[in-house]
């Protein structure tokens, strides 16, 4: 089992080294007292803490030709009541006490950041936090190595161990390059692919400068708890309407173990904000269709008799037994969704790793999954072809046919009109044993036979006829939809 000691070179032993040449830089009068006798010493714990710094205490007796042993594990909390003891020491008096300040000052030091980090992981734990934590450079010169130790022990992040490890531009690198851009753009000619930039924001609007620049964590310094929420979500919200969610944010400044919590923002995922979407939706007697896109991505869920069941008792716990129940739950289900359309969000499922692969929509019931995006099976529909047939056809037909004439009303309308032949081709498909998966997203599949003879079918149709036939059905959605205020695509 990998252990946190396994993350140390060989130059800390160089490093304890220096330790014990600078306590005895020339004679050691008091070893010369006590002599070569073997003797045992015993290390307590008089105070609760976090056993850390074993590597390194262990090291410093290694080179003075003693031997540890320990009691508790690294890693452990320890309440001792009175004394408790960590571990022994056996050697000669000599060279015990000349190791023992050294050992003492490490163990101590990096114990003490360890029950820290500890406290401080465990208050996020309680408050349901779901960031990263991180210590600073702020550290003691020559025991960087020791601290940043304790740090892991404890159960936080080092964040970056020195100024290689990654580029941050703080506000004086800014003012000497003469903007935020141009030192991004400085660093990243030099730093590569390989190295993230933080960049330091005293402001929303230097944040969108530095994500604009192409930065990789935006840090807003010296921002209050409640000013750094109402950020970030400003932030995120904003650049994710324009597809951008390649940065991290970040909170540095005044943040103790005593303020920290009120800087603890709710998990504030990607949002794809209501005048950014276009959503879709069929509901029948026992199943529901719908179809969501930002104009990039489709997502897609078909919801057969079972999965409404299953939804209905884990949510509002609900049992439905009879198909009039399960009717009646679907016609409130539409009438709930009609209802706060205008007003929703789609937001990402916090369950899963990759935010383009699942949101949860609106309700209860709807989990929507990515639809295939890139189909080598013509028998599959793609996100492309449902984007194409159920959005972007649907607005130019509208455009063409509509808004030439009337010229009034795109402001009031959404285009959720539905391209019947596509939806009829999924909603055909609800049952459950014809639905395929591949990869966890929901593709549904069609016999290429019978997509060839829906073709030809429509293709008999007299365009004509099917231009009246359309034109009459916008006519009534229109006059259905007119209170309500939709957005074109």
């Amino acid at each position: 089992m990998a252990h946190y000691s396994d993350l140390l070179a060989t130059n800390y032993k160089a490093l304890v080294s220096q330790y014990l040449a600078e306590d005895v830089p020339s004679f050691d009068y008091g070893g010369y007292v006590v002599g070569e006798e073997e003797q045992e010493a015993v290390l307590y714990m008089k105070a609760e803490g976090v056993l850390a710094g074993v590597p390194f205490f262990d090291e410093v007796f290694k080179q003075l030709d003693c031997r540890v042993e320990w009691c508790h594990k690294e890693g452990e909390y320890i309440k001792p009541e009175g004394k408790e003891v960590m571990a022994r020491v056996y050697g000669s008096a000599r060279k015990i006490l000349l190791g023992e300040r050294t050992a003492l000052n490490i163990i101590c030091r990096c114990s003490g950041i360890a029950f820290r980090a500890r406290q401080v992981y465990e208050l996020k734990k309680a408050k349901g936090f779901k960031g990263i934590i991180a210590a600073t450079r702020k550290t003691t010169p020559g025991f960087r190595l020791v601290e940043k130790y304790g740090v892991l022990v404890g159960g936080l992040d080092t964040h970056r161990m020195d100024l290689s490890a990654m580029v941050m531009l703080k506000d004086n690198h800014i003012w000497s390059s003469g903007s935020i851009t141009k030192a991004v753009e400085n660093a990243r000619s030099v730093c590569g692919f390989a190295l993230k930039i933080e960049v330091e924001c005293q402001s929303e609007e230097e944040a969108d400068e530095a994500i604009e620049a192409g930065a990789d964590i935006i840090m807003l310094d010296n921002f209050t708890g409640e000013g750094l929420k109402v950020a970030a979500k400003n932030i995120k919200e904003r650049w994710a309407a324009k597809g951008k969610n390649h940065f991290l944010i970040e909170s540095s400044g005044g943040i103790t173990y005593e303020t920290c919590a009120t800087y603890f923002c709710e998990d504030i995922p990607w949002r794809l904000l209501h005048k950014e979407y276009c959503i879709k939706y069929v509901f029948d007697r026992n199943y529901y269709l719908m179809l969501i896109t930002n104009l990039k991505l489709v997502w897609f869920e078909l919801g057969d008799i079972e999965k409404i069941k299953t939804g209905a008792i884990k949510g509002p716990n609900i049992e439905i037994e009879e198909e009039e129940e399960l009717i009646k739950l679907l016609i409130r289900l539409r009438e709930v969704l009609m209802d706060t359309l205008d007003k929703c969000d789609v937001v990402n499922n916090n369950q899963v790793d990759k935010e383009e692969k699942k949101l949860n929509v609106l309700h209860w019931i709807f989990e929507c999954e990515l639809v295939d995006q890139v189909s080598t099976d013509d028998s599959f529909i793609s996100g492309p072809d449902i984007l194409f047939d159920e959005f972007m056809k649907p607005s130019l037909c509208f455009t063409n046919h509509y808004c030439t004439q009337q010229g009034t009303s795109t402001d009031r309308i959404k285009n959720d009109l539905l391209s019947l032949d596509t939806l009829s081709l999924l909603s055909n498909q609800r049952q459950k044993d014809n639905i395929p998966h591949h990869e966890k997203n929901l593709i549904v599949q069609q016999p290429k036979q019978d997509l060839v003879l829906k073709q030809e079918a429509t293709d008999e149709k007299n365009k004509e006829e099917k231009e009246a036939e359309r034109r009459r059905e916008l006519e009534e959605y229109l006059q259905k939809k007119s209170k309500r205020k939709r957005r074109i695509l």
